[in-house]
């Protein structure tokens, strides 16, 4: 008889940018995106079939994060954000372009297994950010609610191992 694997925990995680280092320990919550492909109908001399599709679809990466009392993490990605989009002026992007980090950076996630160590790492190639959620004030709150807010990311490609 085997032995039945534990379950997944989905609260021991890590979340490191490497262009990110304020968002990198304050991680609330993410989730592996959804991968979808779409088949492809082959048609033949009776009925059409449906046979792989010839490229796949990620989701978009969400990572939620707190926001430090000096908004060093919010503004991060506010900037990269911006200066990736030639918000104020053209110079921005070219500014992003030759910086230490260039337009784009790799996300990695590592799970951890039962007994806390990592198990498996989920690397996320090219990111970079395509919307940051806004950040909610409300004085009415019965006890300190700490700001939070999404980032969320796009990329090329990722992949995940066994660790």
């Amino acid at each position: 008889m085997t032995k039945s694997p534990n379950l997944l925990p989905t609260i021991d995680f890590a979340v490191g940018i490497q262009r990110l280092p304020e968002v990198t320990f304050r991680t609330k919550n993410t989730t592996i995106p959804d991968i979808s492909s779409s088949p492809v109908k082959q048609h033949t001399m009776f009925n059409p079939v449906n046979v792989g599709g010839d490229h796949v679809e990620f989701s978009p990466l969400d990572i939620t994060f707190l926001v430090d009392e000096d908004m060093k993490n919010y503004i991060s990605i506010f900037d990269w954000l911006t200066k990736l989009n030639f918000n104020k002026s053209s110079s921005q992007y070219s500014e992003l372009q030759g910086s230490e980090f260039g337009l784009y950076s790799d996300i990695n996630i590592t799970i951890l297994n039962s007994n806390k160590r990592p198990n498996m790492s989920f690397d996320f190639i090219n990111c970079f950010p395509i919307s940051l959620s806004s950040i909610n004030l409300d004085i009415s709150q019965e006890s300190v609610e700490y700001a939070e807010v999404t980032a969320t990311f796009s990329y090329d490609n990722f992949s995940m191992k066994k660790l």
